[in-house]
């Protein structure tokens, strides 16, 4: 059987304005970030090394936001690109390579089904060598 504590979530309430900015542990550190928007450079609570950088891109001026959002967007549209010729030389190297061995059997007498077979080519493309 579950307790209530156990069903119900807990809520704590942060009295974040009689807060005096003095900071003593990780909980104080959150609380002078919510407080503040700001982030001293020697708070060392988890999570907060990604606050600052998310606060620091958001107190951006517009012009440098809107450049800086373009910027990453170009460079997810170039790693697109990049992945994109990687899987289709992969794909090419991989034709190549039944190619390659479709030729050597075809050279040694092996029969036309099994190099089918064995290479993933059609009849068509193995006759033509």
């Amino acid at each position: 059987l579950e307790q209530v504590y156990q069903i119900f979530p807990e809520y704590y309430i942060l009295r974040v304005n009689q807060f005096d900015n003095v900071t003593i542990n990780n909980l104080d550190e959150w609380i002078y970030f919510i407080k503040n928007s700001e982030i001293k450079e020697e708070f060392q609570a988890r999570g907060l090394a990604e606050a600052k950088e998310k606060l620091r891109l958001d107190n951006l001026p517009l012009p440098e936001k809107v450049a800086y959002q373009n910027y990453l967007e170009n460079k997810r549209y170039e790693i697109s690109l990049l992945e994109g010729a990687e899987a289709a030389g992969k794909l090419q190297g991989r034709a190549e390579k039944a190619t390659e061995i479709a030729k050597a059997m075809k050279a040694r007498g092996i029969d036309l089904d099994l190099i089918v077979a064995t290479t993933g080519l059609t009849k068509k493309d193995v006759e033509h060598f």
